[in-house]
């Protein structure tokens, strides 16, 4: 449940706060309900699958040098 909500945010703040291009989102999120039909499948896709989905999303929209900080 918790990567589902996360995919949630994420993809709304990939379609309505990023830079990337309309054909990127496209993309995006067709592979994010491409992973949760393939959990339907087998649950191991889901469950490596979302998370690296997550972290792609996530560099398009806040970009890698946020992601790569570091707190101190």
């Amino acid at each position: 449940m918790f990567i589902f909500v996360m995919v949630i945010v994420l993809l709304y703040f990939l379609w309505w706060h990023s830079d990337a291009g309309i054909r990127a989102k496209a993309v995006l999120t067709l592979l994010c309900f491409i992973s949760f039909g393939m959990g339907a499948i087998n649950p191991i896709f889901t469950a490596v699958g979302l998370p690296l989905l997550c972290i792609v999303i996530g560099a398009m929209t806040f970009g890698v040098e946020w992601l790569s900080q570091r707190y101190r």
